[in-house]
């Protein structure tokens, strides 16, 4: 749907900081929605920090520092802001485009011209007292002009305030007005088939696997796009008819991650979940029948894999049992906190540890990582979680009374996640389906566990996933620029999408 804006800008009263504000209202044929407005105040530093005019012709930032005094590797920093003015540019006005200036690489040549006061007549400005205050109705390729004191004038994309600066409703990772829910049934899962995802691949079936491959990493298609995005917004979504072949998870995890090869750790690039493996890894209850709790994977990495894909190879119709389950974890961590605060709190500063000890391994494995089980931003929302019972490590906690709250609180986190998972709960919120065979799930870690249940088969391998990880900032690369091709405003901006972009710092 469109978006009609207005931004406006006005110089504070102590002339030291500029209040900019946004008001979006949405359109369709047949109704209006309510109008939404952000708003922020910003600082003089902030300013010359991003302003276009002291970039290299690249877009690249200097290293620009600013003090009261300045001297050899400082600015001085202007004592007031004496006015502001919301201008467009157009190429016309120099050899910047649009996409130039959304992105805050415009060239001075650009501002050059605006100097030489060839703007657009579609800023209005007003003076009084006390504030200068400047709208325009096209803000997302406009500029901020700020004339200082001491003869300096700054500019800066007005989506860069847009994007960094204002607070958006739908910017927190439980989402807003224009968040979509949370996939909570395998019928709301997300469903595409391989043939129409990777159709066109520009390669030929007598090209090498690598080229080929390679080639997914590429696809930048409305097809990819549409994928990506959906797996971004909702964390789950499943690919159909990729057949049981070797190469469909590795060419799926170039396709989201954008990379030749998908992500290696101590499993490699991919690897297979069967029980009873001849080769490899051992000592791991995923390679048995028994049931997986809801967990994540590699907690015992720092920064662990964002996206992983599944890929069902093999389910015989003689296994019983062997359901996927996952649960969002946004929907956990709000009942949570919502229902024991305390109990919250005390698992983002307890920390808790987890490890991979495995010296039969061909490779050995000695991985520890401590870290509270819940990550948190600067404005108190729930950021990230780290949870794989089966991997941690002992408590590395000396006082007992911490100790106590640790458990205490612990045990009150696992009990409302059972409140979400036992489906005879009128809470439950897991989602579960049977795989099948040439199906491949991918999800992200960070937005949902994943479980199985236990099962029987008549014979080893029945049941055979092939699996492979990927980095989630190639990810997040990826459906970003992707969303920059396709001129997705509404989900870079204000759309179920935003969540995700700005969890890194809202």
């Amino acid at each position: 749907m469109p978006r009609n804006l207005i931004a406006k800008a006005v110089v504070s009263s102590c002339k030291r900081r500029v209040h900019v504000s946004l008001v979006a209202t949405t359109t369709s044929t047949t109704t209006a929605s309510p109008p939404t407005m952000s708003e922020a105040t910003i600082t003089i530093p902030w300013l010359l920090d991003n302003c276009v005019s002291l970039r290299h012709p690249t877009g690249q930032r200097g290293a620009n520092f600013y003090s009261e005094k300045g001297g050899s590797s400082s600015v001085v920093l202007p004592k007031e802001v004496l006015s502001v003015a919301l201008v467009q540019c157009s190429p016309a006005d120099g050899d910047a485009s649009d996409d130039d200036i959304i992105r805050g690489g415009a060239l001075p040549t650009c501002v050059r011209s605006l100097e030489a006061a060839k703007v657009n007549t579609t800023t209005t400005t007003t003076t009084s007292a006390t504030a200068t205050t400047t709208e325009v109705s096209a803000p997302l390729t406009a500029l901020l002009r700020v004339q200082f004191s001491e003869g300096k004038v700054s500019y800066v994309p007005f989506h860069t305030i847009d994007k960094y600066v204002l607070m958006k409703p739908s910017a927190t990772p439980w989402g807003g007005p224009t968040s979509k829910p949370p996939v909570t049934t395998a019928k709301a899962v997300h469903r595409v088939n391989y043939d129409d995802v990777m159709g066109g691949a520009g390669v030929g079936a007598d090209d090498s696997e690598v080229a080929r491959i390679k080639a997914c990493g590429l696809k930048r298609t409305p097809a990819v796009y549409n994928l990506l995005r959906r797996l971004a917004a909702d964390g789950l979504a499943v690919v159909e008819g990729c057949g049981v072949g070797e190469e469909a998870v590795k060419c799926l995890a170039a396709l989201v991650g954008g990379t030749g090869m998908p992500l290696h750790t101590m499993y490699g690039t991919h690897w297979h979940v069967q029980s009873a493996p001849v080769t490899g890894p051992k000592n791991n209850v995923a390679y048995s029948t028994t049931s997986l709790d809801l967990h994540q994977d590699l907690v015992y990495h720092e920064s662990m894999p964002g996206v992983q894909l599944l890929h069902c190879q093999s389910f015989h119709n003689s296994v019983k049992g062997g359901l996927s389950s996952f649960l969002d974890i946004n929907v956990w961590m709000k009942r949570f906190k919502m229902l024991h605060p305390e109990a919250y709190t005390v698992l983002t500063k307890v920390p808790a540890a987890f490890m991979k000890d495995d010296m039969e391994r061909e490779e050995p494995a000695q991985y520890y990582y401590a870290t509270p089980h819940i990550h948190e931003n600067d404005q108190g929302e729930f950021l990230k979680l780290f949870w794989a019972p089966a991997f941690e490590a002992p408590l590395p906690i000396r006082d007992p009374d911490v100790a106590e709250q640790y458990y205490a609180a612990r045990g009150k986190m696992c009990d409302v996640m059972q409140e979400l998972v036992e489906e005879s709960s009128p809470e439950c919120k897991a989602v579960r389906f049977q795989l099948k065979e040439g199906d491949c799930v991918m999800f992200l870690q960070g937005r949902m566990m994943h479980g199985r249940d236990a099962f029987t088969e008549e014979s080893v391998c029945s049941r055979r996933l092939h699996g492979a990880y990927v980095e989630l900032e190639s990810f997040r690369n990826k459906v970003t620029s992707l969303a920059v091709e396709h001129k997705d405003e509404d989900a870079l901006l204000c759309g179920d999408l935003c969540q995700f972009f700005n969890r890194s710092y809202r």
